[in-house]
């Protein structure tokens, strides 16, 4: 899976705006896998912008993706 945001975006055929969006929707058909590494991108992303708000959604993401994947200390650190 391409690391950069826009590399990630165009293979998904989405704008790097987008992949927040595009892993709730690997969230939501239970694709928990996916979703973790579009949002780890995505992580990288609002990191490089210095968006916190951003970030903090990300990571609760994140938080809930590695709850449902039994990984609790993820879980607890990333939500």
């Amino acid at each position: 899976m391409p690391e950069k945001p826009a590399d990630l975006a165009a293979l998904l055929g989405t704008s790097p705006d987008s992949l927040l969006a595009a892993g709730q929707e690997r969230y939501q058909n239970q694709t928990f896998d996916s979703a973790r590494a579009i949002w780890n991108v995505e992580l990288t992303r609002t990191l490089q912008k210095h968006d916190k708000k951003a970030e903090a959604r990300v990571r609760m993401w994140l938080g809930l993706v590695a709850w449902k994947l039994s990984d609790y200390k993820t879980a607890r650190h990333e939500g």
